[in-house]
């Protein structure tokens, strides 16, 4: 080999990586969601159903390294109230509403794209989510209501394509385990309930209103499957045990973001 193209091969070697042009960007946003909730017990029999519109502001941070990878620290705060019918512990049927507070901390990678065809590529997306939910029913002439604490983490991978005039498509699936649910009964010590095994089925959709505005639609359905049955005590003393139900949460999400 002569001198001119070992000089080229060891440049090549020694060159920055392409991450050496990585940046930051930053991104807000607010959103409108709708969501469906459903407990189920054993026998099939539906013991809630709930149904409202929920509020949300959401800030972001992406690092990109071009042509390479990006990843991305995600923060979503929805609150809002939805209307509730359930059935009390003595099977009469109650209405009332719940408040809800929800908290999404998401952080993701994506590698860089791949030619699909004519003006279209497609990336392969990877996540990690902790969900929060606090929910609180409020009283009602038969019954006192109370607070709850949900707590689920998921894993997801995905598949994301891009079009022309910045479209973007992106269908994830994922589930989680070790969920829990802490639940304050009235006349009852605090409870700790675990939640089944997770499943999450997510579609988003997305382009571009200007050069820094975005706009996405997010549908997704969340399946947490009925978890072991805990003791409820009072004072220490077991009095009766307690499970968490078979719940179902679809969602549908109107998003409007701005990015730095």
């Amino acid at each position: 080999m002569k001198a001119g193209p070992r000089l080229a091969l060891l440049a090549g070697l020694l060159a920055p990586p392409a991450w050496a042009d990585a940046g930051w960007q930053a991104e807000l946003a607010t959103a409108q969601e709708w969501q469906q909730w459903r407990e189920t017990g054993s026998d099939g029999r539906r013991l809630v159903s709930e149904d409202g519109r929920l509020a949300g502001l959401s800030a972001a941070l992406r690092w990109t390294a071009p042509g390479v990878v990006q990843f991305g620290l995600r923060q979503d705060l929805l609150w809002g109230v939805r209307s509730y019918r359930g059935l009390s512990n003595r099977g009469a049927e109650l209405q009332t509403r719940s408040e809800l507070g929800q908290a999404l901390t998401r952080l993701d990678g994506t590698l860089a794209p791949r030619p699909l065809q004519a003006g279209w590529s497609w990336q392969p997306v990877a996540a990690a989510e902790f969900w929060q939910w606090k929910r609180r029913l409020r009283d009602t002439p038969q019954a006192s209501g109370y607070p709850e604490r949900y707590r689920q983490g998921l894993l997801l991978l995905g598949l994301q394509a891009q079009g022309e005039g910045g479209t973007l498509a992106r269908l994830e699936v994922g589930g989680g385990w070790g969920g829990r649910n802490r639940v304050e009964l009235p006349g009852r010590d605090p409870a700790s309930l675990p939640l089944g095994a997770a499943a999450s089925l997510r579609l988003m959709l997305g382009g571009e209103l200007a050069p820094a505005w975005r706009w996405s639609v997010t549908a997704e359905r969340l399946t947490l499957q009925a978890g072991d049955e805990r003791p409820v005590t009072l004072q220490g003393v077991p009095l009766q045990s307690a499970r968490q139900p078979r719940t179902e949460q679809r969602r549908l999400q109107l998003q409007l973001s701005w990015r730095s």
